[in-house]
Formats: C-alpha cells, structure tokens, sequence
C-alpha cells in the first residue's frame, strides 16, 4: 500500500481536500485529483487515502503503477518501481488498515460476558509470582482476573480474547498442581468466534515480525505487541492466513514431540507463502511461560 499524501505532497501534487475544497464528488477519507489517464476536466479520480486505492469516474480501478506512471509522465517502469518502493507503507500499518475495515463489517447478533469472576486473590498470585509474572501486568495489559470459587472457572486465572475490541471468547489458566486439563475454554456454543480462528495477541502486533507460542500465559511473558498465541499447539488454517501478513515469523512451541512437529509443520505452510519462518526449542524442556524477564 502507498502512502499516496505524501507521495503527492512530496512532488507537489495538488488534490482535495487537503486545500479545502469540497463538492459533490468529493467525500472525507479520499483524495480527489483530475485522472492522468482519461484527462477529463474536474478532479474525476479518486484514491481511498486507507485502501490506497485509486478509481476514475470514467475509467473505473487502475493499478498504483499505472497511476504514478501516467501522474509523473514516466517514461520506463524502474522509476515508479522506485517511487512504490520509497512510499510504501510499512506491513504492520497495513495490518492496522484492513482490521479498521473489518471492525465496520463485523456485527455479532448476541453478547458474551465473563463468567462469575473476581479480582486475583493471594491464592492467584502466589501461583502467577511462583511462575515468574508480573501479577499488575498481567491484569493491565491482558485483563487477567480469577473465577469466582463457585464458578465455572473456579480455580482458574481467566484470561478475555477479544477480536475487534469485542469480547468472542475466554481460556481460564488451572492453578492447581494435579489437573488434566490446564487450560479451560469458553464453550464453543457460547463463543462469538471460535477460538481456534483467533490469533491471539494479533491485533497488538507492533513489527513486520512476530513470536508465534501456544497458550495464553507463554503470550503474557513476551512484552505486549511481540507474540500472538495459538491457543494450543494445534493450529489452524486461518491462524496460519493471519501468520502470512509478517514478513517473519518464529515459533517457539513447547519441546514436546506432538508439539515440535506441528510447530515443523506451521513453519513448513508459512513458508510455502513466502514467509521467512522458524521453528525454535528451548533446551532443558522449557516452555516459553517458564523464561525470566531478561
């Protein structure tokens, strides 16, 4: 994607509305300018300054090259590989534009509350302080609270998931020593979305390259905006689809044989796309949760 203000700034390009200007064509969030291509009178094209992309009223969708070649009257193609090239916009910015367009779209018909919860009580911290965390970070910076004794996630440090900055679903985290499911989902008949098509942590991502690990709390000993979670070492094809937006990705799965190998074969899909990827182990069967802060 371009970054078409200043692109058009840069080589003095007038277009509306940064002069002003209004009329009926012409709609906030769009930059107007007489089309290179049809040379109609009036300011007929225009480009969506977040899609980036540019439209004729005559003519109809163009491509950038066709655009910037005609607009500057290039003569060969290395030129406007040059000016995309020096104007495009960074992967993360584009990653922040498309989930701007789907929070429009998306409507979700019924509502999704926590279960029965309360404040982290001693019992909670002492469990996350033994492990290493950071008990007020981790209630700041991902929601974590504690299920009510008599609740369903009684025994639980129970984390939100939101998509959109709407609440789809929950994983509660066991603090007990002998259970056999240590983590506890949302039941899938009252998820919003289900979590296997989250990406966890996707929305905070802050560079073109990211830590992919497997359950919530290996998320929560990364700063927030460096790892996304896939909620279990079995992942899916639309978290992989959500993976394919970095430039690279490195997973770090638990060094168990099951978890090694669909870890092996996440790095194989993201590859295939074209995604610089890597599968990492820590030594000593350590999990990501388990690393101190430095």
């Amino acid at each position: 994607m371009i970054d078409w203000v200043k692109l058009l700034d840069a080589n003095d390009i007038d277009y509306w509305p940064k002069n002003g200007r209004r009329s009926k064509r012409t709609r906030d969030g769009w930059l107007q300018l007489p089309c290179p291509k049809c040379m109609s009178s009036g300011d007929l094209m225009g480009i969506h300054v977040e899609s980036g992309k540019p439209v004729c009223y005559f003519c109809g969708g163009m491509s950038h090259g066709e655009i910037i070649k005609d607009l500057f009257d290039l003569k060969s193609w290395p030129p406007v590989y040059e000016l995309i090239d020096k104007y495009k916009m960074s992967a993360t910015y584009q990653v922040e534009v498309k989930k701007k367009a789907e929070i429009k779209k998306v409507v979700y018909k019924k509502r999704l509350e926590l279960p029965k919860n309360t404040a982290i009580k001693k019992s909670g911290a002492n469990y996350l302080m033994k492990r290493g965390f950071d008990v007020f970070r981790l209630i700041k910076d991902f929601g974590a609270v504690q299920g009510h004794p008599s609740g369903s996630q009684a025994n639980r440090i129970l984390f939100p998931i939101y998509k959109d900055g709407v609440l789809v679903s929950y994983i509660g985290r066991s603090i007990l020593k002998e259970v056999t499911n240590k983590y506890k989902v949302c039941p899938a008949e009252d998820e919003l979305v289900p979590h296997k098509q989250i990406l966890d942590g996707v929305e905070e991502a802050k560079y073109d390259r990211v830590l992919a690990v497997e359950g919530k709390l290996d998320r929560c000993a990364w700063p927030l905006g460096v790892a996304v979670a896939t909620l279990g070492a079995k992942w899916s094809t639309s978290q992989l689809s959500q993976l394919k937006k970095f430039k690279t990705v490195y997973i770090l799965f638990d060094d168990e044989p099951k978890a090694q190998r669909l870890g092996e074969e996440l790095a194989s899909g993201l590859s295939i796309h074209g995604v610089e990827s890597y599968n990492l182990c820590l030594d000593g069967g350590k999990d990501s949760a388990e690393l101190s802060e430095e």
